[in-house]
């Protein structure tokens, strides 16, 4: 699923907090114009869809409220959004390999990223053959 501006604005303050946040610390950090309901809106949808779960419940005042947190890194959110868009494509190793080489072909990666990233693939090769 593909998330809309707002749902992706929320998650990643999820990705960015790495801690549960309830609607109210939600709210104090986005920007001004969102709304309360707004933000109830957009977490529902979240939650309805799993990309949040409940982490817990807390006592405000006379009222009970959630705090949430992410069911997905946003690796793997954007993982599944490229592969997702690569599944209309008829050669679909060919575009993942374009991916591939506009990510690593641009010289912003250190050595080190690469490297891991090679033992990744190496690591990958080998349960294939297995």
């Amino acid at each position: 699923m593909k998330l809309t501006d707002k749902e992706f604005e929320v998650m990643n303050l999820f990705w960015l907090e790495n801690k549960p946040l309830s609607a109210k610390e939600i709210m104090d950090i986005l920007p001004p114009d969102y709304k309360y309901n707004t933000v109830r809106a957009v977490l529902k949808s979240l939650l309805d869809a799993g990309f949040i779960s409940v982490d817990s419940y807390f006592k405000s005042g006379n009222t009970y409220g959630r705090r949430y947190k992410s069911a997905i890194s946003m690796e793997r959110y954007l993982a599944d959004e490229i592969a997702q868009s690569t599944q209309t494509h008829q050669n679909k190793s060919q575009k993942m390999m374009g991916i591939f080489a506009a990510l690593v072909g641009d010289g912003k990666m250190n050595k080190q990223a690469l490297i891991e990233m090679q033992k990744l693939i190496e690591d990958n090769i080998g349960s294939e053959q297995e």
